[in-house]
C-alpha cells in the first residue's frame, strides 16, 4: 500500500513538474521574442486605394487629420503585436472623414500597417447665417467651420435655409430639407459644375410659403434665381422631372452661356418654362447695379 501511494506522489509529483517546467518555458519564449529586434520594429501606417480626391496636394492635410487619429505610437506600438490592428481600426472608425475600416494587413518584414477604407468625400457647404459646414453626400458634418468668402472658390455648392442647428463633427445633419438640398446639389455638380452656386431649401414643403417653390436655384451670376421647384423624385402633378429640368438649363447655358438664360427670374417648374423678357432687351441698368457687378467681377477674377 505504501509503495502504490509513493508511486502516486511520484505520478503527480511528475505532472506538475511537466506542467510548472511548460509554463516556464512559455514565459521564457515570449520573454525571449519580446526581446527580438524584430519584435521593436516600431508600426506605420499606409492609406491604399486612396481615392482621387485625397491624391490631390491640397487635401493633404485630411491624410494628416486621418493619420493622426489612428493615434499609433512609434514608440510603443510595434508591427509584432496582434492587438495593433484592432487598435488602428478602433481608432479610424472615430474620424469623422472614414465612413468604414475595410481591412488592416500587416507587413511584419517592412513594419506596414496596410489600411483600407472607404472615405466621406465632401460635397457641398450648408450655411447657417454667416458660417458655413462642410458636409458628405450623406449629411455627415466634416471639420471646419468657415466664412462664406472662403468657399466661393471651392467648386461645391452651398444649401441654404436648413432649419436643423450644425450637428456634432461626424453626425448627420437632420432634416429632409438638408438631404433634399443634398440630393439636388449632387446631381447638379455631375452636369452644371460651377454654374449653381446654391441650392436654397428655405420653403422645402411650403414651409414659409405654400404656393412657392420648395426650392430654389442661385447661379454664379449676380442677381438672378431660378425657381426649382419640389425635390428630385418628390415631383407630382405638371410638374417636370429633375432631369427635364435639368435639360432645360443646360439648353439655356448653350445658347446664352448662362443657365438663367439672362433673365432676372426663371421658372422650371412646368413646360414650357416661364421667363421674363431677356435682361439683354431691357434698358440700361443704373449705374450702382453696373459698378456693383464690376466690382463682383473683378472680385472673382
Amino acid at each position: 500500500m505504501v509503495g502504490r501511494g509513493l508511486a502516486r506522489i511520484l505520478y503527480f509529483g511528475m505532472w506538475v513538474g511537466l506542467i510548472g517546467g511548460s509554463l516556464y518555458g512559455l514565459c521564457w519564449c515570449h520573454d525571449h521574442a519580446l526581446a527580438l529586434p524584430e519584435y521593436h520594429k516600431s508600426a506605420s501606417i499606409k492609406l491604399m486605394n486612396l481615392p482621387n480626391w485625397l491624391r490631390r496636394p491640397e487635401n493633404q492635410h485630411v491624410l494628416d487629420q486621418i493619420l493622426r487619429s489612428a493615434n499609433l505610437d512609434p514608440k510603443t506600438d510595434y508591427i509584432a503585436d496582434d492587438r495593433l490592428a484592432y487598435k488602428i481600426a478602433r481608432n479610424l472608425k472615430d474620424s469623422p472623414w472614414i465612413d468604414q475600416v475595410v481591412s488592416i494587413k500587416k507587413v511584419e518584414r517592412n513594419g506596414i500597417l496596410a489600411v483600407e477604407c472607404t472615405y466621406r468625400m465632401p460635397t457641398a457647404w450648408i450655411q447657417q447665417e454667416d458660417r458655413c459646414y462642410l458636409v458628405d453626400g450623406l449629411g455627415h458634418r466634416l471639420p471646419g467651420t468657415y466664412d462664406p468668402y472662403q468657399v466661393e472658390q471651392a467648386g461645391l455648392m452651398t444649401v441654404l435655409g436648413a432649419k436643423a442647428v450644425p450637428p456634432d463633427v461626424g453626425q448627420v445633419w437632420a432634416g429632409g430639407d438638408v438631404q433634399a438640398g443634398l440630393r439636388l446639389a449632387d446631381l447638379l455638380q455631375n452636369t452644371l459644375r460651377g454654374k449653381i452656386a446654391a441650392v436654397d431649401v428655405t420653403n422645402y414643403l411650403g414651409y414659409a410659403d405654400p404656393l412657392a417653390p420648395d426650392i430654389k436655384l442661385q447661379p454664379r451670376q449676380l442677381s438672378s434665381e431660378i425657381f426649382w421647384g419640389h425635390a428630385p423624385e418628390e415631383e407630382f402633378d405638371m410638374e417636370l422631372t429633375a432631369f427635364a429640368k435639368i435639360k432645360l438649363l443646360e439648353d439655356n447655358l448653350k445658347r446664352y452661356g448662362r443657365v438663367d438664360g439672362n433673365r432676372p427670374y426663371l421658372d422650371i417648374r412646368t413646360t414650357p418654362p416661364y421667363q421674363p423678357v431677356d435682361r439683354s432687351a431691357d434698358p440700361a441698368p443704373k449705374a450702382g447695379a453696373v459698378a456693383r457687378q464690376a466690382g463682383h467681377d473683378a472680385s472673382h477674377a
